[in-house]
């Protein structure tokens, strides 16, 4: 039994270590994401595992129980960090997006809440599948949530990450239910991938599915004239570059999570060797190096469209994201600021790549309050 205490606590522990170098190691950022967004459960686990230690050591602290109650102790104190720190900087998050936005009334903290977070799967809001075009011999698909709400809704149009070349239109369903229950509809898209379609055919196909979702406005309970484009990483380069092009006037705002917002910066910086190949994949969906493809690297890079007047704006991005350099939503919201654009960084400091996986984590938490925030703000008219 002394052997096994040990030998997880001592576990939980140097899983720890991924908590402060995420940014050292890509092919660890997964399990950062385990440590850090469930790490309020690992962190319950260490706990028990030290006070069972420190019955053990009653008699003879220099056992190796004295080992193990000093591992879970510590293990146990980084797990919870995030959470301690959700909750000890949460008014300086909610500061920044009044400052932005302008206030809620009667917005409380409570709202982060996990029990207002979480839905069993009996409640959840189950999507139905339409398809919404064909392009290239490929059928197109979107999943939309209806909203929860007697009246027309506004809606969110949500594009997937995965590097421009997978990923589905599934990711991180919890969100979209989420929202549906709160009166707004949701729409998650497919979008034609890399390195078989190259840019533009993406921001064609999220024309497409906005073209189809307003012409069945009625059928499908929405307001053709309040809606919001969110995207992830790649789905977020996306999500900006649409946006911020657009003279749609019924585009309320644009969401963005870790998101390179300057493809010739990325590339860059970008090697060959690393984790996701990063210069192959953009060449891939770019057609070619930045002297080849000028004009595609140009036109998805949000940061040449940043002006007065374009869509307000709400940027996540965790400073230890090892696959999306923080630097693209530092920079690109120091020029949205610049253009009097109303715009919000929300930077979680614990958090890495994906940090919303666990919507009841920290960074789920978080994120999902800043969403429901900025939602409620722009869809206020």
């Amino acid at each position: 039994m002394k052997w096994l205490s040990l030998l997880v606590s001592s576990l939980q522990a140097a899983s720890t270590w991924l908590h402060f170098h995420t940014t050292e190691f890509k092919p660890f950022w997964k399990l950062t994401i385990v440590v850090v967004e469930f790490g309020h459960y690992l962190g319950v686990m260490s706990f028990v595992i030290f006070l069972l230690a420190l019955v053990k050591i009653r008699k003879n602290w220099r056992s190796y129980w004295s080992l193990s109650a000093i591992l879970s102790l510590y293990a146990s104190a980084i797990f919870f960090l995030p959470s301690i720190r959700l909750a000890t900087n949460f008014p300086r998050w909610q500061s920044q997006l009044e400052a932005a936005f302008g206030k809620i009334d009667n917005q409380q903290p409570a709202a982060l809440s996990l029990k207002k977070l979480y839905l069993g799967e009996d409640a959840a809001v189950k999507a139905e599948t339409l398809e919404f075009a064909e392009k290239s011999g490929e059928n197109l698909f979107l999943d939309f949530y209806h909203a929860k709400s007697k009246e027309t809704a506004p809606w969110v149009l949500v594009i997937h990450g995965g590097g421009w070349n997978s990923g589905e239109r599934t990711q991180l369903a919890e969100l979209n239910s989420i929202l549906a229950e709160g009166g707004i509809a949701v729409a998650t898209i497919d979008y034609r991938l890399a390195p078989k379609s190259q840019w533009p055919a993406q921001k064609e196909d999220v024309e497409s599915a906005v073209n189809f979702l307003k012409s069945h406005a009625t059928q499908l309970g929405i307001d053709p004239t309040r809606w919001v484009i969110l995207g992830r990483s790649a789905g977020g380069q996306i999500a900006e570059s649409f946006a911020y092009a657009s003279n749609d006037t019924s585009l309320k705002g644009c969401i963005s999570f870790y998101a390179p917002s300057d493809m010739n910066f990325a590339y860059r910086f970008a090697r060959e060797d690393d984790i996701l190949r990063s210069r192959s994949l953009i060449r891939d969906y770019l057609g070619g190096d930045p002297v080849q493809a000028r004009a595609n690297f140009d036109a998805t890079s949000t940061l040449n469209f940043v002006r007065p007047g374009i869509v307000p704006t709400l940027l996540l991005h965790g400073p230890l994201d090892s696959l999306v350099w923080v630097k693209h939503s530092e920079r690109l919201i120091a020029k949205l600021q610049a253009a009097k654009v109303p715009s919000a960084y929300i930077e979680i400091p614990w958090a890495t790549h994906g940090f919303d996986y666990n919507i009841t984590g920290p960074s789920g938490q978080l994120s999902t309050f800043a969403i429901r925030y900025f939602l409620h703000r722009v869809f206020r008219n």
